[in-house]
Formats: C-alpha cells, structure tokens, sequence
C-alpha cells in the first residue's frame, strides 16, 4: 500500500508547536512516527491533495532542496551559529511544502537530543544525505557536506531537465496521436466512410480500405466497448514502460546502458568520496550506498565490494571484477593512484557528468528525429485511408 500524507501539529520538548507533513500508510502509524520523534499533544489529519500527488510519485522540490542545503551550508561554514539556528532560520524562506516539513522536523528531532544522523532519517531525508552529513559532521566541514549536498541536486536537477526536454517531443506526438484517435473513429471516419459509400461505384475502394471502414464502423458503433479498451491501452502501456521486461529490452541497446550506468555512478562515487573523506569505514559507506542506487547489478557490484572489504581486500581489488563497468574500475584505479582517493573521486564524478550530458545530446538527436518520422507515418496513415481513396480516381483522370 502506498503512503498517504498526513498534516499535523505537535508539541516539541521546549513546548514550541510545529506543523507540516509526514508520510505514512495509515493515521496510526502516521502517529507512531511523530510519538517516536519525542513530541507531543499530535493532532493528525489526512490531506487529501498531497495523499493524491503522493500516489502520482510527487518529490521535494529540488531547486528549494538544494537551496536549503546551500544557504545552511554556507552559515554553518562561515560560523554563522548552530546548525539548529539554520535550520529555523531556513523555514522562513522555504516555499515547499513537503522540504519546510523535513525541516521542521529535523529541528525538532534535534532539539530532543538525537544524533545528526537519526534525525535526518526520522525527518525523511534520503540516507545517503544523512550519511555525508554524519561523515562530515564537525564544523566547517559540516558546512562542506551541506554545500556538496546542494550541489549534487543541483546537478541531478539540471540532468531531469535535460531528461524532460529530450522527452518533450515525443510525448506531444504520442499524446497527440492517443487523443486523435477518438476524434478520428467518432468523427472523421464515419464521414468518410458515408462519402465513399455514395459515390458508389465512381470511386474505386481496395479490399483493405473497405476492411478498415468496417473496422472503424464497428468500433464507433460500441462506444462503450471502445473507451473500455481506449483507457485500458493508456494503462497498459504505462505499465509496460515501467515493466522490468521493458527496461531489460532497452538495456539492449548500449547507449541507453550507458546513460543509465553512469546516472547511478555519478552520485554513487561523488556520496561514497564525501563518507571516505570524513572518515566512514569504506564498507559501510558502500552498503549504504547499495540501498540508493537504481540499477539492480549496480547493487549487487556495491555488496559483493563491501564483503570483499570486510575480508581484507584492498580498495582496487575490492570493486575489481564485481560487475561494475570497466570505466568505472578504470575511473576508481586512477582516483586511487592519484595519492588522493575522495578527491579523485570528486573529479572522476565530474567527468562522469559531463560525459552524461554530452551521450544525452547524442541520445537526443535520435529521439527527436525518431518522432518527427512516427509523426511523419501517422500523417501518412491518415492520408492513405482518408484522403487518397477520395481524391485518386479524380487525380487518375486528370
């Protein structure tokens, strides 16, 4: 069962009363969730706008996120206070529902006495966030955890939208071709299929033609029937884009491998160079990391590395012949050989993101071509059942 979205008010420790949202598959354990944070006198009620846009996978914003990141970054790096004063001085400018509720949650879990980590993941934070902050917890360097937070959301911000931009075309020709086909069976074809049948025998029909017309007729003929199955299509092709079967067919095809590889490689080695640079014990910082990747074989790969680890392998040998990519293994030797392993991470994390904008632009290229064509065919479909029997025995006579 999914998560519903729950508003409440509650009261902290030092009796200041915060609101906001909190995540939960029922009032109960949406309850249990506030009672284990340590506030009290909890009034819950479900909201039913967000519980919808919960359903429909809604996320933080990610330009506030990283705002958020950034601006208690820099005050904790500058000195300027306690991280507790950040994060109160950060809800006076959050818009975003969802992140101003994380906060003023991880306020209060710290204001209860939890540790950085532990309220970071009570307040919903992604664990690997709340990891670099426990790794770089002291300081300035705290400031530095918060400052690369930001700019590794600003990074996989600026990635969706190159994403959304390459998909933009051919989700208006499938759009635009799913909505025409009502139109057409309602509307068009019976008209064209009248016209036809009083021209009678002045205009020559193929066998296809008169099939498809019949076709068409039947299925206009039924409406119920042909919405049934009209709504039925959409839900079905959803569900096969987001199969496991789809996504193994377009792990066929190399460079749509290669994108995805290094989506889950980039913040993988740029998270694990922040946890080793504060002093995470490399195998718990990769058997954190293996819950937050995406692709399957890349999960595998980080477990397998954080038993070779635990054995006494060493940090090349642990990650060779795992099943990570070769430029991956490649990447990490020459991190290592730099003399500065997070460093080199850092910058092999870099080259990985620019090398990822560069195959999405190549990726892109094909993509929109490839609707311009579907496009190309479908005014040509409409053009041969439609059009041509009407006009090619005038045009024959000509």
């Amino acid at each position: 069962m999914p998560n519903l979205m729950y508003s409440f008010s509650a009261r902290t420790g030092t009796k200041e009363t915060i609101s906001g949202l909190i995540p939960a598959k029922s009032l109960n354990l949406a309850h249990h969730r506030i009672k284990k944070i340590g506030l009290t006198h909890v009034i819950l009620k479900l909201d039913v706008m967000q519980s919808i846009a919960e359903l429909f996978g809604a996320k933080p914003n990610p330009r506030q996120l990283s705002m958020f990141f950034r601006v208690v970054g820099q005050r904790l790096q500058n000195g300027e206070g306690r991280l507790q004063s950040a994060l109160e001085q950060a809800q006076t400018f959050l818009i975003d529902g969802r992140i101003k509720s994380m906060v003023a949650i991880f306020h209060a879990c710290l204001d209860e006495g939890q540790d950085l980590n532990t309220a970071m993941l009570q307040s919903g934070f992604d664990e690997r966030e709340a990891m670099v902050v426990k790794a770089l917890s002291d300081g300035a360097e705290r400031g530095q955890a918060f400052l690369s937070l930001a700019e590794e959301v600003e990074a996989r911000e600026q990635l969706q939208r190159r994403f959304g931009a390459m998909l933009r075309t051919p989700k208006f020709v499938g759009g635009f071709a799913y909505l025409m086909l009502p139109g057409y069976v309602f509307f068009i074809a019976p008209k064209t299929a009248a016209f036809l049948q009083q021209m009678g025998n002045q205009i020559k029909v193929s066998p296809a033609i008169t099939n498809f017309y019949q076709v068409m007729g039947t299925l206009s003929a039924n409406p119920v029937a042909f919405f049934i199955g009209y709504f039925l299509l959409a839900i079905g092709f959803v569900t096969l884009v987001r199969s496991k079967w789809f996504f193994r067919q377009l792990e066929r095809i190399s460079m749509l491998r290669d994108i995805s590889e290094k989506r889950d490689h980039i913040a993988l080695w740029h998270s694990f160079a922040l946890m080793y640079r504060g002093g995470i014990p490399q195998g718990d910082a990769l058997r954190t990391l293996s819950r937050t990747v995406s692709r399957p074989d890349t999960r595998r790969a980080l477990i397998v590395s954080a038993k070779r680890l635990g054995s006494g392998s060493d940090e090349v040998s642990a990650i060779s012949t795992v099943g990570f990519p070769q430029w991956a293994v490649a990447g990490f030797r020459g991190a290592k050989l730099s003399g500065d392993l997070a460093d080199g991470l850092l910058r092999f994390s870099k080259t990985l993101r620019e090398d990822l904008m560069f195959a999405i632009e190549n990726l892109a290229f094909y993509v929109n071509n490839g609707s311009i064509v579907f496009m190309g065919f479908i005014v040509a479909l409409v053009f041969l059942v439609t059009i041509y029997p009407m006009t090619a025995p005038i045009l024959s006579n000509l």
